[in-house]
């Protein structure tokens, strides 16, 4: 049995208490200290050879034992690799009275086929708060990215997976938190890679930035997917930096995103300063843009190459760092055949909230100043000098799925003038409210300085559901993003799969 088999077992058979009054899910507060709170495989971008990635294993111990607790971990693995297996790193914690938790980590060889946890000579279990024995802990590889049977490559997308824990969504029943459901239903799809687009967190604002509100809310519902598949983090306005701001604000969880989630190793961490507050962003605060390249490995080549450029678009990120970090992606895309941009704010996303309006015409104007200087030579999009590779922008923070399409006139009503933006951010925190009909349409507005036409007509196909999205690619993928696209939408407590509806221009909807 596969080690993606073994975690599908165990996602059947597993099943833990409600959590007590007052809690988003169990606590991790009462585990022992050393114990394997949780482990997973994180992509951090490009090997030195083609189809290689590069990337961390990481595992949190209860207990803020640091590199002592670290020690008395080490990885087997197998594999057709070299080069010593590297000792597990602590990665350094600026607040451990909040976060009595110590990660290690180490970097992950493309060729290892297999990644044990062992302690003491002996396989290491997760904990779990029920006191159940769970699951040895086997990490995800790397080298299974574009390998899978059939010569496709898959990829889930979820996005939003917090929980409010007020009046607008109770986070003790699946029926209005499901992001466990919605979890263990992905990893039942042993997906090559999840990709999240931001927002973990969305519990008990003002100081909460702590480990107990981190497992309960996002490692412990994520428990099987992340021992099934490699993730990529994107940070989200959620994880901005300013937990002891004097005056709580609304998203105040960068100290946890910095010690657990970003990309950067232990070496080279950033962190929240002290002083940083949502309301006067840090430049030290936040990431810039990094992509890594997949696609389907066979023949020791890699076809039907895909770029994913994965950008920081959170509050703590200066509008003159933002258009400095697009004019290195539009570089990199332009680099490639094939490229999605990821961020957690959606560049072109529909806000539902009446009135229905455009949403981020900051990040807009950012975009077409370093568009201003990019140059490609003759254009491929009808309405921007965006790289030809683009093919889709996709993100969170609207919660709901989203797809905006931009159909030209005439002979080209059934061609995209621009890249689709979609919108991931259905997968936990309570719906936005439904737009009047989909599919709709909506005349994006012209912001000032732009190089998009005024009263651009957008077709926004949506759907206020709960779920994620699987993405497939193959070297004869023929959809204009480049992946083709199921959506798993929850349904009456079952996660069903459905295709997204077939649209072009010549079709006349309703106004959102």
């Amino acid at each position: 049995m596969t080690i993606r088999a073994l975690s599908a077992a165990f996602i059947l058979s597993t099943s833990i208490a409600a959590p007590a009054s007052g809690q988003i899910g169990p606590s991790p507060l009462s585990a022992p200290d050393g114990s394997v709170m949780a482990a997973w495989t994180q992509i951090t971008g490009n090997g030195s050879k083609q189809g290689d990635l590069t990337g961390l294993v990481r595992v949190a111990l209860a207990g803020t034992g640091g590199q002592t607790a670290c020690d008395s971990y080490s990885l087997q693995v197998f594999g057709d690799a070299t080069a010593p297996i590297p000792a597990l790193k602590a990665r350094q914690n600026d607040v451990p009275s909040k976060f009595p938790v110590t990660v290690c980590e180490a970097p992950v060889d493309p060729k290892w086929n297999t990644i044990a946890l062992t302690t003491g000579g002996k396989k290491a279990p997760l904990w779990l708060p029920d006191g159940a024995a769970g699951p040895y802990v086997s990490f995800p590889t790397l080298h299974a990215v574009g390998r899978r049977n059939g010569g496709q490559i898959q990829m889930v997308t979820v996005g939003d997976t917090g929980c409010r824990d007020n009046s607008q969504q109770s986070c003790t029943s699946s029926a209005t938190w499901p992001f466990g459901t919605l979890s263990d239903a992905a990893a039942a799809q042993t997906p090559d890679f999840v990709l999240h687009v931001g927002d973990y967190r969305y519990s008990h604002k003002g100081h909460s930035d702590s480990w107990k509100y981190w497992y309960e809310e996002f490692f412990y519902p994520a428990r099987n997917l992340l021992l099934t598949s490699p993730w990529v983090m994107v940070r989200g306005n959620h994880e901005a930096c300013g937990y002891d701001n004097p005056t709580p604000v609304d998203a105040p969880w960068g100290t946890g995103w910095f010690y657990f989630l970003q990309h950067h190793d232990a070496a080279n961490s950033l962190s929240c300063p002290a002083d940083s507050t949502e309301s006067t962003p840090d430049p030290t605060a936040y990431q810039p843009p990094w992509y890594f390249d997949v696609g389907v490995i066979g023949g020791g080549t890699l076809r039907a190459p895909h770029r994913i450029i994965v950008m920081d678009s959170s509050t703590d990120t200066p509008s003159s760092k933002q258009v400095a970090n697009f004019t290195t992606m539009l570089g990199d895309t332009a680099a490639t055949n094939s490229a999605w941009w990821t961020g957690h704010r959606p560049i072109w996303g529909i806000n539902p909230y009446s009135p229905v309006s455009a949403l981020e015409a900051n990040l807009e104007q950012d975009l077409t100043a370093a568009l201003k200087s990019f140059s490609q030579g003759t254009p491929c999009w009808a309405d921007s000098n965006l790289p030809c590779s683009l093919r889709t922008m996709i993100a969170g923070h609207i919660h709901n799925l989203e797809r905006v399409l931009f159909f030209g006139t005439g002979s080209k009503s059934q061609s995209w003038i621009r890249p689709m933006q979609y919108v991931s951010g259905n997968s936990g925190v309570v719906l936005t409210p439904p737009m009047q009909a989909s599919p709709c349409a909506f005349k994006v507005p012209q912001y000032s300085p732009s190089t998009f036409g005024p009263n651009l007509a957008a077709t926004v196909d949506w759907q206020n559901a709960f779920g994620f999205t699987l993405w497939e690619r193959d070297p004869l993928t023929q959809e204009l993003s480049g992946w083709k696209e199921t959506r798993y939408l929850l349904d009456g407590g079952t996660v069903v799969p459905s295709s997204p509806p077939s649209i072009t221009g010549t079709v006349t909807s309703p106004t959102c």
